[in-house]
């Protein structure tokens, strides 16, 4: 398959790569592409309602051999909704891996593994014996009130900062 070695970087070469996958496989599906500006934890989705698969900004500039990946993902999630609808079918669930094998994706995830944009937070336990640290993207309850947790490692509670 010619599009797993492209390296996607606008969107009409977006839109040409989803035209590329859904007639090379005889999906029945229309699908709209659309290049997602906010997106910091998410590679990718596809949104049903106004059948659009959107990928991530940050990922066609800083990691374009990744793109083709993400756009099966999402096309897969686009073939079990059309074919099946929301109710009973898990997002990741076997319909979706069918579809994601068809779609040439030996062990297909649900996740991926990219750091999207950076963290503007961190939280660290506050044992200077424990190295426990994660990084997040919003001011969760975790990064606002990180004494009322404990880490899982050593029992200790938490603190965080922002980053510059």
């Amino acid at each position: 398959m010619s599009d797993s070695t492209k390296k996607i970087t606008s969107e009409h070469e977006l839109g040409e790569l989803v035209e590329e996958i859904v007639e090379e496989h005889d999906f029945n599906i229309e699908v709209g592409v659309e290049v997602a500006e906010r997106f910091k934890r998410k590679a990718g989705q596809y949104r049903h309602g106004e059948r659009k698969i959107r990928i991530s900004e940050y990922l066609l500039k800083n990691h374009p051999g990744r793109v083709p990946r993400t756009v099966k993902h999402e096309i897969g999630h686009a073939v079990v909704m059309h074919r099946y609808g929301g109710g009973e079918v898990k997002p990741h669930g076997e319909e979706w891996k069918s579809v994601m094998r068809k779609l040439g994706v030996d062990n297909p995830e649900g996740r991926h593994d990219l750091q999207l944009a950076e963290y503007s937070y961190m939280v660290r336990c506050v044992n200077p014996e424990c190295d426990v640290e994660t990084g997040r993207h919003r001011k969760s309850r975790l990064v606002k009130q990180p004494s009322m947790y404990r880490c899982k490692e050593c029992g200790s509670s938490f603190e965080s900062f922002k980053l510059e």
